[in-house]
């Protein structure tokens, strides 16, 4: 008998041990399913990023950002195609780290339209990685221009290689009644120090030396001495004056003939060398002959009107290098990308360069 209770006793808390445990799961699962949907709010910036911001929610120990839509990618200077994303994806996570809110930023995205949702998740609370449910979807539109802009204009610190920024003030459009335009340029380097660009569009028509001379070089000719003091004064306010770096121009002998350099110079504004075109760190070809479609160069409609010849339907241009090539000769790119020689030539176009500080 004593052995009858006994066994009963023992199944009966099998039982109820079994029913608690399911109890416990119920309650577990219930518990799961009242981690609190986030709130967040979006916002969208000049320069195409987008800021999520996200209410502290109960037990959440952090939350995930999933984004879809149609956007675009750009292929090459000659089109672009559409980037489709059906499916919703991780675009961010933030955690929560104690405060009530917290944020973050996308800069991934391509101008397009996209909606955005996200939940919230508890890392341990239940055992283990837990979710909500997601918040509902929120639309924006996201628009990523070329030219990368900041509340203040002069603030570079996110800008990397390859962008292109506005900086100065140049006669563009050959409009004289409106003003002068910002001028683009694409930045080819960046350190903690300082920023080399080079304008994305041909700026003026201006020989490389206006004299008929022999043994004509960067350091002697007339059109560093425009760059450095006539373009320099029109072309920056003293703000900008001052974050333009002076430096020390290297001008190697050129390298198709051996013409002579001439000495190393200090330059605020300078013109690109044969050495600079055919630089893989810049983003160019290191073949002299190539036809480089990232060397090729438009020139503004004030250019144009200041003589710079436009070649045929694309409306591009050849362009002067700094790098000598005999008696008045220098380098050029030509209107397809390819390095080659000129005799000195108003039509061609002037693509200015230089160091901007950013540290000043």
């Amino acid at each position: 008998m004593r052995g009858q209770f006994i066994r009963k006793a023992l199944a009966m808390l099998v039982v109820v041990g079994t029913v608690v445990g399911m109890f416990s799961s119920v309650q577990a699962e219930a518990k799961q399913n009242t981690l609190p949907i986030p709130k967040f709010s979006v916002k969208t910036g000049e320069d195409g990023s987008v800021g999520i911001t996200v209410k502290k929610t109960g037990d959440a120990d952090g939350y995930e950002i999933y984004v879809k839509g149609l956007g675009k990618d750009y292929v090459d200077m000659y089109g672009e195609y559409d980037h489709l994303k059906d499916e919703y994806s991780l675009a961010a996570t933030i955690d929560k780290s104690g405060k009530k809110k917290r944020s973050t930023t996308i800069r991934s995205l391509t101008s397009g339209e996209y909606t955005v949702k996200i939940r919230s998740y508890n890392n341990k609370k239940f055992g283990s990685k837990t979710f909500s449910d997601y918040s509902d979807e929120k639309k924006i539109a996201v628009e990523v221009s070329d030219v990368i802009g900041y509340s203040d204009k002069y603030d570079f610190s996110k800008v990397k290689k390859g962008d292109v920024i506005e900086f100065g003030a140049y006669e563009q459009n050959n409009d004289l009644t409106d003003g002068k335009e910002p001028i683009e340029w694409i930045v080819l380097e960046k350190n903690k120090k300082s920023l080399l660009v080079m304008s994305k569009f041909a700026l003026d028509g201006v020989p490389y030396h206006k004299y008929y001379s022999t043994d004509i070089n960067w350091s002697n000719c007339t059109l560093r001495s425009w760059l450095d003091e006539k373009f320099y004064s029109k072309a920056f306010n003293e703000t900008e004056q001052a974050m333009i770096k002076t430096v020390t121009i290297e001008n190697s002998d050129n390298a198709y003939d051996g013409a002579a350099g001439g000495e190393d110079t200090q330059d605020k504004v300078f013109i690109p060398s044969m050495f600079d075109m055919t630089k893989k760190a810049y983003g160019f070809s290191s073949d002299l002959a190539a036809r480089d479609g990232k060397r090729v160069c438009v020139p503004t409609a004030y250019a144009i009107a200041r003589g710079v010849r436009a070649w045929d339907e694309e409306g591009v241009c050849d362009w002067t290098l700094r790098t000598a090539g005999n008696m008045r000769t220098s380098e050029s790119v030509d209107r397809s990308g390819v390095l080659v020689r000129y005799d000195i030539q108003a039509n061609n176009g002037i693509r200015p360069m230089m160091y901007i500080d950013l540290q000043s």
